[in-house]
């Protein structure tokens, strides 16, 4: 399995949704490819994790040149956590086993997950 990466980040918000910057190319360490992911004409790398303890899954996008994750006011909610909050995560890749790409189209931003992390 691949290893999980941990990092702390503030959540912004911008025109596209609260987010956070992911300080790593996933490419990179984890030898991934992007997969389509449910924004239009968007590739990301598909993700489950924690954020402060709270289990999700999403995926981390590329723009402006740098890596970020969105965080919507569900799972922001579900953390007990905001805009402007420090925030520990927690993420790794999601493997194959049933998260393929015709899964992911289904897919939103990060999201609570009802997975026992």
């Amino acid at each position: 399995m691949k290893k999980q990466q941990r990092f702390k980040a503030e959540i912004l918000t911008g025109h596209k949704g609260d987010a956070v910057v992911v300080p790593f190319n996933p490419a990179r360490v984890w030898d991934a490819k992007a997969a389509e992911v449910p924004r239009p004409w968007r590739v990301g790398y598909l993700v489950l994790g924690t954020l402060n303890g709270c289990p999700f899954e999403g995926w981390i996008g590329f723009r402006w040149g740098r890596f970020f994750m969105l965080v919507p006011r569900e799972l922001q909610g579900a953390a007990g956590v905001s805009v402007g909050d420090e925030v520990q995560i927690v993420v790794g890749p999601r493997g194959a086993a049933g998260t393929g790409a015709r899964r992911a189209g289904r897919l939103g931003p990060a999201r609570p997950s009802r997975r026992n992390g």
